[in-house]
């Protein structure tokens, strides 16, 4: 015989003739389990919750597929790739490709009197989708790209 159902139907049993001793154990169990489902459903929620802006913010500062040379180099700077080489209007008539854009990393180091400090810096041309650092700017403004532009945004 199966002990937790025998127990379950004789406080059952008990509970339905009106006898009084399981009643408030059984409803102290049903307000602890009910206040433990709670909790952990609120938790399951406010971790997928970060866990979906922590991808956006990976995705908007840097991409969902990134295509590169294929080289065993280790370091920030990686081998250009032409343009000429990638199909580019082939890559945007797939479905859910909403932009293609190039870039260039070099890394580099800023000194001053007292501190050193290593940098990356990313290089992007005039159609660069802004849409993403918008609304991250706090202060100062989005580069304006022309042909002699200098401008430049520090993260």
């Amino acid at each position: 015989m199966n002990l937790p159902y025998y127990f379950a139907q004789r406080i059952l049993k008990s509970s339905l003739k009106g006898e009084t001793s399981s009643r408030p154990v059984t409803r102290l169990a049903t307000i602890g389990i009910i206040l433990g489902v709670s909790a952990m459903i609120l938790s399951v929620t406010i971790v997928t919750g970060f866990q979906k802006e922590i991808s956006n913010k990976v995705t908007g500062f840097m991409s969902h597929i990134k295509i590169s040379g294929f080289n065993m180099n280790n370091s920030f700077e990686e081998d250009p790739i032409s343009t000429t080489q990638i199909n580019i209007k082939k890559l945007q008539a797939i479905e859910g490709v909403k932009h293609i854009q190039p870039y260039a990393y070099k890394a580099g180091i800023l000194k001053s009197k007292s501190d050193i400090q290593g940098v990356v810096l990313k290089g992007v041309d005039s159609n660069y989708d802004w849409s993403f650092l918008k609304d991250k700017i706090v202060e100062g403004k989005l580069p304006q790209f022309d042909s002699s532009s200098t401008e430049v945004l520090i993260s």
